[in-house]
């Protein structure tokens, strides 16, 4: 299960809480809620994800292509910025 908050941002960014576990079905919705954010918070935004618990493939590659795209990662616990830094497709 995904549970995605959104949270009061600063200078005209958002801020999304992601709780859970991001995979398969669930990436989609966190893509939408993403490009939801983007478009309404002045073109910023971060990704706390400070409770997500696991991130398959398809989560680890949106994630990626969320922060070549400009979206701060914050939060992250350690093992899921590992699997981010990690070359494996």
């Amino acid at each position: 299960m995904l549970r995605i908050v959104p949270l009061p941002g600063r200078q005209g960014g958002a801020v999304l809480h992601v709780e859970g576990e991001l995979r398969d079905a669930w990436v989609p919705l966190l893509q939408e809620e993403c490009h939801r954010a983007l478009a309404g918070g002045g073109g910023q935004l971060a990704l706390d994800l400070e409770d997500v618990s696991y991130v398959d493939k398809a989560g680890r590659s949106l994630l990626r292509g969320l922060r070549k795209t400009g979206v701060r990662l914050i939060n992250c616990p350690p093992l899921i910025e590992a699997l981010l830094e990690d070359s494996a497709p």
